[in-house]
């Protein structure tokens, strides 16, 4: 085989005694020059095997204020400590939604009064005033509940689900950084304690 490839190539790659083989000066050459080739290949490889890029470059992420705030940029640290390379821009940006269901029957609610907000931190701080009740997730008023300053109402009411999703573009190869920080946050939003259904 190493003739032939010798024969192909036109030229002595192992010089060959009664003693030793070593490499002809072209030989070296060769050798040197598959070696690089080979490890290019191997790089190019790897870049596109999933979870075997570099996760590095800019991660542009959307959400809610309320839930960016508390549940996105609070774990941010820890993520980029991980992922030292990534640039993270955190846009948020709020919407509410007031809808009941109950015995599979959807009720829509007029909301009336003269306090209302399209934040959910501020209509946090509105209930906590004595304002009002509000449609809320449970998140958002966790540490309330706990020590006692709100009470759940409506508890044979659901409200329709509002899931919590990971969009890309759909034009584009899911990149290293995008893979790494949803499996992060579905890793860390799962063992959250504040994102249970209140039982």
């Amino acid at each position: 085989m190493l003739r032939a490839l010798e024969n192909e190539l036109g030229g002595k790659l192992i010089a060959r005694s009664t003693r030793k083989l070593s490499l002809t000066d072209e030989g070296q050459r060769y050798y040197s020059e598959c070696r690089n080739i080979l490890a290019a290949v191997d790089a190019a490889e790897h870049s596109f095997q999933s979870g075997r890029e570099t996760v590095a470059g800019p991660l542009r992420i959307g959400s809610s204020v309320s839930f960016g705030r508390l549940q996105i940029a609070s774990r941010l640290a820890e993520f980029l400590q991980r992922y030292p390379q990534v640039q993270i821009d955190l846009q948020l940006s709020d919407q509410n939604l007031w809808s009941y269901e109950k015995d599979g029957q959807h009720h829509d609610v007029r909301i009336q009064g003269n306090a209302q907000s399209n934040n959910s931190e501020a209509i946090r701080e509105m209930v906590l005033g004595g304002l009002g009740i509000s449609l809320s997730p449970v998140w958002l008023f966790s540490e309330d509940l706990k020590v006692g300053r709100v009470v759940a109402l409506l508890q044979d009411y659901q409200t329709l689900p509002l899931p919590i999703h990971a969009v890309s573009p759909a034009n584009r190869r899911q990149s290293a950084r995008v893979n790494a920080f949803v499996d992060f946050m579905t890793q860390a939003l799962a063992a959250a304690p504040e994102l249970q259904p209140i039982r």
